[in-house]
């Protein structure tokens, strides 16, 4: 039979039938990879409401800034040390930074300590988070980073880097107005530390999706 088969070869059904199956195959699997992309979508959007919570929870509790609240000292977990500024209302670095004494980054540690964040801060010595930077990373592979009152975007934002545009348009409809350079999600230069102008400017490599607060 299969001597007989393979000397007659496919019939045009069994040439359709294994096209059909190969077609089910590969729907399946583009299926699948848009319910994972559609999952980091909601996690990120999730991760960014959680710390918008926390950060005006803070406010709230404390009257301070988190990063820039002079009586962080109350917090005796023993991670690192949470020392601020002078509670001057400026949140020193930007959200890109990975310097320990920035206050962008001590937001983070203040928001921790005070069990409004369910996330860990990792040791001084740890790459847990952001490749090595003392801020998290996000589930595109890049980091989620907090900055306010830098003189780069003036307003609180918590910025996402790694994220295609086609990511970043997919991200922008399901959290804002689907405009790039407009609304509360928008595109921001990492070099010019700006908002993007056009968004057909928009690159993964050399820009980030910030969500204002």
């Amino acid at each position: 039979m299969l001597q007989r088969n393979a000397q007659r070869g496919f019939t045009l059904v069994e040439i359709a039938i294994v096209m059909v199956i190969i077609g089910l195959l590969l729907g399946g699997a583009l299926k699948g990879q848009e319910m994972i992309e559609n999952a980091k979508i909601k996690s990120l959007i999730r991760f960014h409401n959680e710390v918008k919570a926390a950060y005006y929870s803070y406010q709230d509790i404390y009257r301070a800034y988190p990063g820039d609240d002079s009586g962080a000292g109350r917090f005796e977990d023993g991670v690192i040390s949470k020392a601020s500024d002078t509670g001057n209302g400026i949140v020193t670095g930007n959200w890109r930074s990975s310097n320990d004494k920035d206050e962008s980054i001590l937001m983070w540690q203040h928001l921790i300590s005070a069990g409004l964040l369910g996330i860990s801060v990792p040791e001084a010595s740890s790459t847990t988070w952001g490749l090595g930077s003392r801020i998290p990373t996000n589930t595109f592979g890049g980091v989620a980073g907090f900055e306010y009152n830098t003189g780069e975007l003036n307003e609180p934002v918590l910025c996402f880097n790694n994220i295609s545009p086609e990511q970043a348009m997919k991200i922008d409809l399901a959290a804002d107005d689907g405009d790039l350079v407009a609304g509360t999600v928008f595109a921001t230069d990492m070099g010019v530390k700006t908002r993007l102008t056009t968004a057909s400017s928009y690159a993964q490599n050399s820009n980030a999706l910030c969500f204002a607060f």
